[in-house]
């Protein structure tokens, strides 16, 4: 087993940050088309379940 040291605790917790930045940006993304009618609301749903499940 490896032992973490604070840089790759703070590395891991930096990517792990940006990951979840990246998808709070992929789903506010869904759902603006969808508030501007751009998007059904089905296919919205099925777009959040399927980037909540990608991440």
């Amino acid at each position: 087993m490896a032992i973490q040291t604070n840089d790759t605790i703070s590395n891991s917790s930096s990517s792990l940050f940006i990951i979840i930045l990246e998808h709070q940006q992929r789903l506010s993304e869904l759902t603006q088309k969808v508030i501007s009618g751009s998007m059904a609301k089905l296919e919205w749903a099925d777009r959040i379940q399927e980037a909540t499940n990608a991440m």
